[in-house]
């Protein structure tokens, strides 16, 4: 039976909404099981207020971080950190204590509950530097490492990360089947985002979106992380990146960026071999948007990996009503609100 394996965030620990199907995750894996045909496992994962953190404020102490680490693997769920900030650094930045000490929290328990714990980035040299220091970690590049200048918008750079990351998460306006499918070897080390509503058509925007965030929250991380290093912004004309693919027609409003708006899609993705798939950060997936999801997953398994056209569409209607008469959710899951 194959498996499905969704990732979402945990941004606060007074009101965690994951903790709904986390530690109930048997009885959602049985209806998962039993509505699709596909099992499902759960990977959660953190943002640090730190030098690489991303614009991020948590504000968890150590401790309280490493006891849900603990918690959560110890139920073997695997537990990421996502460090893809520094896209505005000038130059290589070290990983400050508090990433050191967290990197090193994750590495242990990922060997001793045998878990595949991961650690999200946007720098190549934290890349390099987390595969000499740690030898049980994950590393995945993240959605941001696409907007940064240094990859002059070259569509190859997705070759390269395939080769060099245990997992790529493409930028949302490229989870479109035409565009990823010309790197379908590597389907197993996909993550696509579900359900960002990011259609933005202009990369260079997404990239200024991204900038501020972590230009907003620099001067309180650099205080905490003691340092001061230079920061970079691009301007317009000198920004290069890869542009999206989404059809501009199909973009009628902001939600219709998102791939869980795009069942198409998503089921050409699973029919390549994509089975990952992320929740963003303060993101909630909405009660219909979980219920298309499994019923993409329910297609594909009773259609034997057939694409969906004019001829289909019956079959994933009646997916979709099938799921909706059989789920009955009170909340989001994988909501933080």
């Amino acid at each position: 039976m194959p498996t499905i394996t969704l990732e979402a965030a945990i941004e606060s620990f007074d009101d965690i909404d994951i903790g709904l199907p986390l530690m109930n995750l048997s009885n959602l894996r049985n209806k998962v099981r039993a509505l699709t045909g596909f099992d499902l496992d759960v990977i959660t994962y953190f943002g640090l207020l730190s030098r690489h953190g991303g614009g991020r404020l948590t504000g968890v102490d150590y401790k309280t971080l490493a006891s849900w680490f603990d918690l959560l693997n110890r139920k073997g769920i695997p537990v990421g950190i996502a460090l893809n900030g520094g896209l505005t650094f000038a130059s290589d930045e070290k990983l400050d204590y508090e990433e050191l000490k967290t990197l090193t929290r994750l590495d242990d328990n990922a060997q001793y509950f045998e878990v595949d714990n991961l650690v999200v980035v946007t720098k190549d040299y934290l890349r390099r530097e987390i595969r000499k220091r740690f030898h049980h970690l994950k590393i995945v590049s993240s959605c941001i490492q696409h907007l940064d200048p240094v990859n002059n918008g070259e569509i190859e750079t997705y070759d390269r990360l395939f080769r060099d990351y245990d997992f790529v998460v493409p930028l949302n306006q490229h989870t479109t089947y035409d565009f990823l499918q010309r790197f379908s070897q590597h389907a197993e080390k996909m993550l696509a985002l579900l359900n960002l509503a990011c259609p933005k058509a202009d990369t260079f925007r997404c990239y200024n979106d991204y900038v501020g965030v972590e230009l907003e929250l620099a001067e309180e991380v650099e205080d905490r992380s003691h340092i001061a290093g230079e920061r970079v912004v691009i301007e317009s004309p000198d920004y290069d990146g890869v542009p999206s693919m989404l059809p501009d027609e199909s973009l009628k409003c902001f939600e219709d960026g998102k791939l869980i708006q795009r069942p198409n899609d998503v089921i050409r993705l699973l029919q390549m071999g994509v089975r990952h798939f992320k929740i963003p950060r303060r993101i909630k997936l909405e009660p219909h948007e979980f219920t298309t999801f499994l019923s993409c997953l329910r297609y594909c398994s009773e259609t034997d990996q057939q694409l969906l056209n004019p001829d289909q569409t019956e079959r994933y209607k009646t997916c979709l009503a099938y799921c909706r008469e059989n789920l009955s959710f009170k909340k989001p899951y994988f909501s933080r609100n």
